[in-house]
């Protein structure tokens, strides 16, 4: 196979042996090989099948990440996120049963049901607190980690929810997307509203923390970004330059560039004091709706057919290209050592994958 890599043929998933024959041919036959050698070798291939995947990936193709744990659901999946135990993962399914794993052992430690079986919408963990933040279409509830017993529940008026819970770099406060056109802000620790950022007429449907903490970016159904100064409630910079609803957004590079995914398919890295465009990466096939920062320079994708790409930002390329299932992916997760990713499907499978040889 080594020789076949090396005359240069053009290298697909899978090659029908007509082509297989025309490449065979055109590289071979010039290097003094005969043709009755090359029929001997389709007739081989013919054997197993019309297609068959003949080349092994060279040393500089992309290669996925090793999967190390698969857990399956009846339900579909609409979040997940790491614990301080490197082991533990906590899922969440549409029938509203919040679950505790074990990836090593692939056991269930603990479950819970959401108040009225409410459909969880997002997760996320307060280091600080030690507690699990649920959000769902009429609340937002907070859960000690280690028994799953409720801190607090706010009032479903208060914190109607419509997209991820954004917790603060501290774990101190969080900000819950509303479909009221606003972010409410909250004390982590009681659920006690603190502000309010409202842009009017505009859907709200994502927002993140800067590494500082200070400010907010908000990504809006108007196809615009906004980041927010948190402290004056006000708008310090306002993005357009998206085509379609824009899904998802997030700081990197320490806060000085934004990376956010559209409808239309496209990545968009902005530069975030002045809003400049950096760079735009293709390659989604179905529409992206998720970006998670891997690394200082690293950040992940998902999309609506089931595939999450890694780029780097500063080199400005595709690193990997992860096929997880054939179904929307609700839910990306890095573990706080950057070791472990792990992936939250429609069909109810939920996936983690080594980061530790990437």
């Amino acid at each position: 196979m080594w020789e076949i890599q090396h005359v240069g043929i053009q290298r697909d998933a899978y090659l029908s042996n007509r082509t297989i024959q025309s490449q065979l041919l055109r590289h071979f036959v010039l290097d003094g090989i005969s043709e009755a050698c090359i029929a001997a070798l389709l007739c081989v291939l013919t054997l197993f099948g019309r297609h068959v995947p003949l080349f092994a990936d060279p040393p500089n193709q992309q290669r996925s990440y090793s999967e190390i744990a698969r857990f399956h659901f009846i339900k579909p999946l609409t979040a997940v996120i790491f614990l301080d135990e490197p082991d533990q993962i906590v899922s969440s399914c549409a029938d509203g049963i919040i679950r505790i794993s074990n990836i090593k052992n692939g056991k269930e430690i603990k479950r819970v049901r959401t108040q009225e079986n409410e459909k969880p919408m997002s997760l996320a963990y307060s280091k600080s607190t030690k507690a699990l933040l649920i959000g769902t279409m009429d609340s937002v509830e907070s859960r000690d980690s280690s028994d799953l017993k409720r801190l607090w529940r706010t009032n479903p008026d208060d914190a109607s929810t419509f997209g991820d819970i954004a917790l603060s770099p501290d774990g101190k406060s969080m900000a819950v997307p509303r479909y009221e056109e606003e972010i409410l802000l909250l004390e982590a620790g009681s659920g006690r509203a603190i502000t309010r950022l409202k842009r009017p007429n505009v859907r709200v449907r994502m927002c993140r923390f800067s590494p500082d903490g200070n400010s907010l970016l908000a990504t809006y159904s108007d196809s615009r970004l906004v980041v927010w100064d948190i402290a004056k409630a006000s708008s310090l910079l306002v993005i357009e330059g998206h085509a379609g609803k824009l899904c998802c957004g997030c700081f990197m590079l320490k806060g000085k560039a934004i990376a956010a995914v559209s409808e239309d398919k496209i990545i968009r890295v902005w530069e975030s004091e002045k809003g400049d465009l950096i760079h735009e990466f293709r390659g989604h096939q179905g529409m992206p709706t998720l970006v998670e920062p891997l690394d200082g320079d690293n950040i992940l994708t998902a999309d609506t057919d089931g595939t999450v790409i890694q780029w780097d930002i500063v080199k400005k390329i595709m690193v990997r290209k992860i096929k997880c299932s054939n179904k929307q992916i609700l839910g990306l997760a890095v573990s706080e050592d950057k070791k472990s990713l792990a992936v939250a499907c429609l069909s109810g499978d939920l996936i983690v994958f080594d980061l530790s040889t990437r």
